[in-house]
């Protein structure tokens, strides 16, 4: 699948957040950060476990998140306002505590996982 080309209409400028984000005709693009996390083990079991952290944890740096079953786990899509704002959010002890309280740790057998910066998230 190959990217997506956007004829900008306006110059970059801050949204109400102070993030990133550009005006594309009706259309808002924040710019921000994109992790795909793999996690394999029981579907239900990491379902569970990533709405409960979720509601541990809640946060506004998290612009966007999408969590769907796999055959072997589940995959999480979040993309962040900043990679700032994620790893701030990561290095707090509180995050630790809540991914061992959520029962993720124990659901998992294995994580992959992929980071791109300066990913772009088109809103309708």
């Amino acid at each position: 699948m190959g990217r997506l080309q956007l004829n900008v209409v306006a110059l970059p400028a801050p949204d109400d957040y102070g993030r990133p984000a550009l005006f594309v005709g009706q259309r808002e693009v924040l710019v921000g950060v994109l992790v795909i996390l793999e996690m394999d083990g029981s579907t239900e079991a990491l379902l569970a476990a990533a709405v409960e952290l979720d509601a541990r944890r809640p946060t506004s740096a998290k612009l966007a998140r999408v969590v769907a079953p796999t055959e072997g786990g589940v995959v999480v899509v979040t993309f962040w306002e900043s990679a700032q704002a994620r790893d701030g959010y990561q290095s707090e002890p509180e995050h630790r505590e809540a991914l061992q309280a959520s029962g993720l740790l124990d659901a998992v057998t294995e994580m992959r996982s992929r980071v791109f910066e300066d990913a772009e998230l088109e809103l309708r």
